[in-house]
């Protein structure tokens, strides 16, 4: 459910549960967004490019959950992402897990993350307004020869790769779902070229979905107690060994994961 590229775009096409299309507009406390065309779809809801109803060229991502009776968190709480400088907002004891929200800082501009520019919640789902992002590290790999990068592109996308989960880490958390879909190149301003070796264009490159993500410290700070059993999170193709074998994770973990999308990006079937 990344804001990427388009996917099973048609800018007719409601959402039947939500009753979200092509004009609708979704209004937060703050402002009025007019939807375009949904960018993509998932289990729990659906992502929409928009615009700015006093403002048409400003557009955004507009990512959308369903609410459910049975689900006591809403997914959409882990990507707020909040901080300023080293410091980080922990909200547990409001929403009974964390919820991170990038604000504008000197470190936003060099930042992994997306922005959060809005929220709110209507009578059938929650909403956030996001950053909006390019395609996916995943369809840029497509479009290339023999659907790899080169050793300078993909040496230099899997390193901003693992700056960004470097830092969801020193924050407390991890991922559990690294992989290429989960990331994506920036758009407009934030596509700026932020290495240059040999013509090679490296642009800056953003960490998606937190649906799944994890604290892995309690109020004290200190490392939770590793649960004996959990259920498998992630993707098969790119998931650590230890959650194959239904163990807890941690950092290592998605270290594993980023090494597996690091061979994905660069070899021929891989």
């Amino acid at each position: 459910m990344a804001p990427g590229g388009p996917t099973s775009t048609n800018e007719s096409e409601e959402d039947d549960d939500l009753g979200i299309k092509s004009g609708s507009v979704i209004e937060s406390s703050h402002k009025k967004y007019i939807v375009t065309k949904m960018l993509g779809e998932g289990g729990f809801g659906a992502v929409y490019r928009v615009y700015d109803s006093t403002n048409p060229s400003l557009e955004y991502a507009l990512k959308v959950e369903r609410k459910l009776e049975t689900r006591r968190d809403s997914k959409l709480k882990m990507e707020l992402i909040k901080y300023r400088s080293d410091s980080v907002i922990d909200a547990t004891k409001r929403f009974q897990i964390a919820i991170l929200k990038l604000v504008s800082s000197e470190r936003a501009e060099k930042s992994h993350f997306t922005k959060i520019i809005d929220r709110g919640k209507k009578e059938k789902y929650f909403f956030l307004v996001m950053q909006l992002v390019g395609k996916s590290l995943a369809d840029l790999k497509t479009t290339r020869p023999y659907k790899v990068f080169t050793m300078a592109t993909g040496i230099g996308a899997s390193i901003q790769c693992l700056e960004a989960v470097e830092d969801l880490h020193k924050h407390g958390f991890i991922h559990r779902d690294l992989k290429p879909a989960n990331y994506a190149v920036g758009l407009g301003d934030q596509a700026r070229v932020v290495t240059l070796r040999r013509s090679q264009r490296i642009f800056q490159i953003y960490i998606l979905d937190f649906g799944i993500a994890r604290r892995i410290l309690n109020e004290k700070g200190e490392i939770k107690t590793p649960r004996v059993s959990v259920a498998f999170k992630g993707t098969v193709k790119f998931a650590a060994i230890a959650c194959h074998k239904r163990k807890e994770l941690g950092p290592k973990d998605d270290c594993e994961s980023w090494f597996y999308l690091l061979l994905d990006l660069l070899l021929i079937n891989g």
